[in-house]
């Protein structure tokens, strides 16, 4: 459980402790700038090229954090068979289909709900669909949720634990054939091209 743990950790806090280092060494150049003793070699064409290189691992690392988040291989599953195995947690996941009916919102009576509560015959489980965007996920809950309940559907996604056990969703099918998607995933790519795009925009000063 311990190596589990601290690859979970390792995974979600390495893009963010690159960023960190970098910052560091920025406040130090800026010391060194305003006349402090600090590092011989944090001059600005160094501290460029470290922000470059930097941003490029961050980039990298970014991607394999997504890829290791959301990982494919989707099985069919029952909510028991997922909530009695605990080697998950909000970044290590099972990928699974599991089918059966929306039975009401995630919040009970809270009508811009995204979320969703799902029960198959083995019991009942968080439907997470929650994209990323507050006024998408707005939209969903307002014109999509409502139609949901009550319908038997097919739902695709990665099996989580927070606080609580729940599917982060990837695709919704109904038996009428609709099909409704959830692009967080490929959201998070965004975040690794920006990165790719700045680093370029750096070497381009540095030479």
């Amino acid at each position: 459980m311990w190596d589990e743990f601290l690859s979970d950790v390792m995974v979600k806090t390495l893009p963010t402790l690159v960023f960190i280092a970098l910052l560091g060494f920025t406040i130090g150049w800026i010391f060194g700038l305003v006349g402090f003793s600090t590092l011989p070699f944090l001059n600005t064409r160094n501290i460029i090229l470290m922000w470059a290189v930097g941003l490029y691992i961050i980039g990298f690392l970014s991607i394999l954090k997504t890829r290791y988040m959301y990982k494919s291989g989707f099985e069919a599953k029952k909510v028991v068979d997922l909530v009695t195995n605990v080697k998950v947690s909000p970044v290590r996941c099972v990928p699974a289909v599991v089918e059966g009916v929306v039975v009401g919102r995630g919040v009970p009576g809270y009508y811009f709900s995204e979320d969703m509560k799902f029960q198959d015959d083995t019991g009942l489980m968080y439907i997470d669909y929650r994209f990323g965007i507050g006024i998408v996920d707005m939209i969903f809950s307002l014109r999509t949720v409502r139609k949901l309940i009550g319908k038997r559907v097919r739902i695709k996604g990665w099996y989580r634990r927070g606080p609580s056990p729940y599917i982060q969703v990837d695709t919704i099918e109904t038996e009428d054939g609709r099909r409704h998607r959830n692009y967080a995933k490929h959201l998070r790519y965004f975040w690794p091209i920006l990165m790719f795009s700045v680093g370029i925009y750096l070497f381009y000063l540095w030479l």
